[in-house]
């Protein structure tokens, strides 16, 4: 069981996608989303989002040409929660920690780190 979130902009290339598979209380969350809990979503901006967001790869940030300010509205659309579908075996996912050669993870295990190859 797996939470799997995709985030898209129309017009724009680069999807995000993000899946978590390691979360203790999946059965919980399943159910409670079956039975009708409405998943919230927090819109805003921040310079102060690098916890979050991290330096980048370029170590500059991101969006630095853009203003601090959030457009007035925003369409959020397409949600579903669906079984998941039969398909090949997924393997555990491999974090690369603080320190570790990072060029074949999936991801960091450290919360907003981003992992790149210099």
């Amino acid at each position: 069981q797996s939470v799997e979130v995709r985030l898209s902009q129309q017009g724009k290339p680069c999807d995000l996608t993000l899946r978590v598979g390691d979360y203790s209380y999946m059965e919980e969350l399943t159910q409670a989303l079956w039975n009708g809990m409405t998943p919230m979503i927090s819109y805003w901006k921040s310079k102060d989002l690098q916890w979050l967001d991290g330096a980048g790869v370029d170590e500059q940030g991101f969006c630095t040409d853009e203003t601090q300010s959030c457009s007035d509205s925003i369409r959020l659309s397409d949600f579903s929660v669906t079984p998941m579908q039969p398909g090949p075996s997924r393997d555990r996912v491999y974090c690369a920690d603080v320190g570790e050669n990072c060029r074949t993870a999936s991801c960091c295990r450290t919360p907003g780190r981003q992992c790149y190859e210099r």
